[in-house]
């Protein structure tokens, strides 16, 4: 006859969904850390982050500790005042029972994004008899948050002639830039 000593009571930790993010610097990345109990086991299981959270950050468990050694917590890390960079790898610590068990995921905080635009026209070359006007479509393409208005201004206007923006300066998205030959304006193109 054998007996086998009882197994142990213990648990597994892990996550699920995105255990690799992406945020940019003032989002919140979050994980979902699950505990599921073995051998009967029902103890609680605190939870920590022992290593790898950038500097700056700030990280919070919704449910911690696990009790009964089963159930599921939405770590929370706020990167509001963290460094940008990455990836680095965290250390997620379940301790409950006298047994301690780690899962690794993955962040990478990039940095906001500097507020800028570029000017581009989707309208084509003009050939015009002078005392005519040539009209051309304007696109202001904002990245990055940026909502202030934009000042226009051309060159290169032939001798004789004058351009007008409307509206100028914009705080939209588009502006047409109408230039006006004179009959005295010449050149091109």
């Amino acid at each position: 006859l054998t007996v086998n000593a009882a197994p142990t009571p213990d648990f597994t930790i892990g996550t699920s969904g995105g255990n690799s993010q992406t945020v940019t610097k003032g989002a919140n990345a979050v994980y979902t850390v699950t505990i599921t109990p073995q051998n009967g086991f029902n103890s609680s299981v605190d939870l920590s982050i022992i290593s790898g959270l950038p500097a700056g950050a700030i990280a919070g468990f919704s449910s911690d500790p696990i009790p009964n050694g089963s159930g599921s917590s939405t770590l929370t890390i706020d990167t509001s005042g963290s460094a940008t960079g990455g990836p680095v790898t965290l250390t997620v610590q379940g301790t409950g029972g006298g047994q301690t068990h780690s899962v690794q995921v993955s962040l990478t905080v990039n940095p906001v994004p500097t507020p800028d635009f570029t000017v581009t026209s989707s309208t084509g070359p003009q050939t015009v008899t002078k005392g005519t006007n040539a009209v051309y479509a304007v696109s202001i393409n904002r990245t990055g948050g940026h909502t202030a208005s934009v000042d226009l201004s051309v060159s290169g206007l032939p001798s004789g002639a004058t351009a007008s923006f409307s509206p100028d300066p914009t705080t939209g998205g588009s502006s047409t830039l109408t230039v006006n030959t004179t009959n005295s304006a010449t050149g091109g193109p």
